[in-house]
């Protein structure tokens, strides 16, 4: 367990140290560590107009959707091959959590 500890300590250690200017080649990249980007929940790909059709779904069937970034959105018209043959409407939703 001590050297798991001391192993996870060492590995932070060297990934997060900067290297000394005039012996990294000039690539033009930053050799410090990786900064976390975070993307706001409400940063949505898909348009406004659809925007507002997902979330009439999730209230509509009382689901929370506060939490969800949504990526994808179709919708799509089918007909029944079996009497009455009727015209059903299907929407899907893609969302990460």
């Amino acid at each position: 367990m001590k050297n798991l500890i001391g192993f996870i300590f060492f590995f932070l250690i060297v990934s997060c140290r900067k290297t000394n200017p005039d012996t990294t080649p000039k690539l033009g990249i930053d050799p410090g560590c990786i900064q976390k980007v975070y993307i706001p929940s409400n940063a949505y790909s898909i348009s406004p107009a659809d925007q507002k059709t997902v979330n009439d779904l999730f209230l509509k069937n009382k689901i929370l959707n506060h939490t969800y970034r949504f990526y994808q959105f179709k919708e799509d018209t089918f007909q029944t091959f079996y009497p009455p043959f009727l015209k059903k409407d299907n929407k899907n939703v893609r969302a990460y959590s």
